[in-house]
């Protein structure tokens, strides 16, 4: 799989995408035939991961995976049961659970991360930031001198 965020296919598989740009963008992506490579990757080698298969590993069978799914031209969130033993056994129906955006963005619960949570954190913290600004400005009386 190439590192670039747009691929060509015959079909769209999935219209989440579509939101999550403006809407100018997708429109003139959809003419051209583009659309966005599953951001659903990373999940699957980090599912790998959390059941003690070594990353390095991880990676390559998310990579024979992602092949797969651009040869029968699907997007990784319709992976049958049958793709996934055949790339390899380690790869059950489970892993389904984490194969959407919304999983993808909930799994990121790290600082700064994209879990509703961390975002919530992260508009508070800014909230109580611009709020001593707004203090500071109100009490500025301009440059001394």
């Amino acid at each position: 799989m190439t590192k670039t965020t747009l691929t060509r296919r015959r079909r769209a598989t999935g219209a989440w995408w579509r939101t999550a740009l403006p809407a100018a963008l997708a429109r003139e992506l959809d003419a051209r035939g583009i659309v966005c490579v599953d951001t659903t990757n990373t999940e699957v080698a980090d599912w790998l991961s959390r059941r003690g298969i070594p990353f390095a590993q991880a990676h390559e069978i998310t990579g024979a995976l992602v092949r797969r799914c651009e040869d029968r031209g699907i997007g990784l969130s319709e992976v049958t049961d049958e793709d996934l033993a055949a790339v390899d056994p380690r790869l059950t129906a489970d892993i389904r659970d984490c194969l959407t955006p919304e999983a993808a963005v909930a799994a990121r619960t790290g600082h700064g991360g994209t879990a509703p949570a961390e975002v919530t954190r992260q508009i508070q913290r800014l909230r109580e930031k611009l709020a001593g600004q707004r203090q500071w400005a109100a009490e500025y009386a301009g440059p001394r001198g």
